[in-house]
């Protein structure tokens, strides 16, 4: 699991980071492998881009427990809630330029549309019987 940013900005996933606010190396919050299906989903469109890894943000923090230490009080709702913000103004800044906003995709990626299938579905067939009996 890699995490790329310079500060420099010539690439688009530094570009989505220092939007989304993921420029920390100490306390990365996406990998470049997990941007990556992002930035392919959404070619030339870095804001809804960002938007998205926004709400994938969300999601990681949705799933983590709270914790209180005396006063403070380190509620990953609050983080949740700062990102579900944060994706929501991407998506109005893209509505002030004229596209339309689209809600995210969950469970769909490019890359799982070219998979070939895994499962079969085959219709039950009765148990043989026993000869013997």
């Amino acid at each position: 699991m890699t995490f790329t940013y310079t500060g420099a900005c010539i690439t688009d996933l530094e570009k989505l980071r220092r939007m989304i606010g993921d420029t920390n190396s100490a306390d990365p919050l996406m990998t470049d492998e997990e941007l990556a299906p992002i930035l392919a989903d959404n070619v030339d469109d870095l804001i809804t881009a960002a938007s998205e890894a926004c709400e994938e943000i969300a999601a990681g923090f949705a799933r983590d427990a709270v914790s209180y230490v005396g006063d403070l009080n380190n509620s990953p709702a609050l983080k949740v809630d700062n990102y579900l913000k944060m994706a929501r103004a991407f998506r109005k800044r893209l509505e002030g330029q004229g596209k339309k906003a689209r809600a995210r995709r969950p469970g769909w990626s490019t890359a799982a549309k070219a998979r070939t299938q895994v499962f079969t579905r085959d219709t039950c067939s009765e148990p043989e019987e026993d000869s013997t009996t």
